[in-house]
C-alpha cells in the first residue's frame, strides 16, 4: 500500500498534467478563434503572427500618363540631329520619349529615301527600310518627321527642299493613309554653319504653311526653345559649332513634344465628335504639289 505521502504526490501530478493540458486547449482555441476572426474581416493579421502581410487589401492602380501612351503608337523619323534624338532617350531609359520607334539614321536625306541608299536610311527590326515602309511595319499611328537639313547643305534651295518633301509625305501617305503627321521645324543652325540658318528659316515657313493646309498634317515648332536672340541656334546648344545638338538641347526637344502632345489630346477630347482613329484626308491618291506660300 502507498503511503499518504506517495499518495499525495501522485495527486499533485495529476493536478499539474491536467493544468498543461487545460492551457494547451485555450492556446489551440485562441488561435482557431483569431484564424476565424481574421477570414471574416478581409485585411486583419492575426496577432500570433508577428510580421504578417494582409493579403486581401485593395491594391491602387495607376493611370498609364496619356503622353507615354501616345508616344508609344508614334514613330520619330530624322537624320543624325534626329539621332541624337534617339541617343538621348535611350540614355535616359526612355523617359523622354518613351516606347517611341525612332527611324533615324545619320545622312538621311530625301534623296536617300527615295533611292533606297541602305547605307543612309532608317533601320527597322534591324532591316534598312524607306520610311514609308518602316512606318507600315512598326504599326505607328502618329509621325514625327524633322527633316530637311541634309537637303539644305551649300547651295541647295529651301525651294527644292519644300518640293522634295511634299513627294517624300504623299510617299508615306499613300502606303500609311490611316497615319496622323506632325511636321517637327528644322533646328536652327549656328553661324558659318553648311547649312544657312536663314534657309532654314525660310524653308520652315514653306513646312509651317503646308502644314496649316491639311486637317491631319500638324507642325511643331521645336526651333523657337532653341534659337538664341538673333534666331541662331543657342551657342551652349550646339555641339559642334554648327548644327548638331547638346545633351540640353535634346532635352529641351524632348520636352516641348510632351507639351505639344499634351495640348493636342486636351483639344482633341474636347471636340464634339474626336474621331476613334485618326482620318487622313490631307491628300488626293494622285497629288499634285503645292505651290509655295
Amino acid at each position: 500500500m502507498r503511503s499518504e505521502r506517495e499518495r499525495k504526490k501522485h495527486r499533485m501530478l495529476h493536478i499539474a498534467a491536467a493544468i498543461v493540458i487545460a492551457a494547451a486547449m485555450i492556446i489551440q482555441f485562441t488561435d482557431v478563434a483569431a484564424a476565424a476572426e481574421t477570414q471574416a474581416v478581409p485585411g486583419v493579421v492575426p496577432a500570433t503572427v508577428p510580421g504578417a502581410v494582409p493579403t486581401n487589401l485593395p491594391v491602387a492602380i495607376v493611370a498609364p500618363d496619356p503622353v507615354d501612351v501616345f508616344l508609344s503608337q508614334s514613330a520619330f523619323i530624322g537624320n543624325s540631329v534626329g539621332e541624337g534624338l534617339t541617343m538621348y532617350n535611350n540614355a535616359k531609359g526612355k523617359v523622354p520619349l518613351g516606347n517611341a520607334t525612332m527611324l533615324t539614321r545619320v545622312s538621311y536625306s530625301f534623296y536617300a529615301d527615295k533611292n533606297g541608299m541602305s547605307k543612309y536610311i532608317p533601320k527597322f527590326a534591324g532591316t534598312p527600310m524607306r520610311a514609308k515602309d518602316a512606318i507600315k511595319q512598326s504599326g505607328s499611328l502618329y509621325v514625327f518627321i524633322c527633316m530637311g537639313t541634309n537637303d539644305l547643305v551649300g547651295n541647295s534651295s529651301a525651294e527644292n527642299a519644300f518640293a522634295k518633301y511634299q513627294e517624300y509625305l504623299n510617299g508615306i501617305l499613300a502606303e500609311n493613309p490611316l497615319v496622323t503627321i506632325f511636321i517637327e521645324s528644322c533646328t536652327p543652325t549656328r553661324p558659318g554653319s553648311n547649312v544657312n540658318n536663314e534657309k532654314v528659316a525660310t524653308f520652315n515657313t514653306y513646312m509651317k504653311s503646308y502644314c496649316d493646309k491639311f486637317p491631319n498634317m500638324n507642325y511643331v515648332d521645336i526651333a523657337t526653345p532653341l534659337m538664341d536672340e538673333t534666331g541662331y541656334l543657342a551657342a551652349g546648344l550646339s555641339s559642334d559649332g554648327s548644327l548638331h545638338l547638346t545633351n540640353k538641347a535634346y532635352e529641351i526637344w524632348a520636352n516641348t513634344i510632351r507639351v505639344y502632345i499634351s495640348n493636342f489630346l486636351a483639344l482633341r477630347a474636347a471636340a464634339s465628335t474626336p474621331p476613334a482613329v485618326p482620318i487622313n484626308t490631307a491628300l488626293p491618291k494622285s497629288p499634285s504639289l503645292l505651290s509655295l506660300p
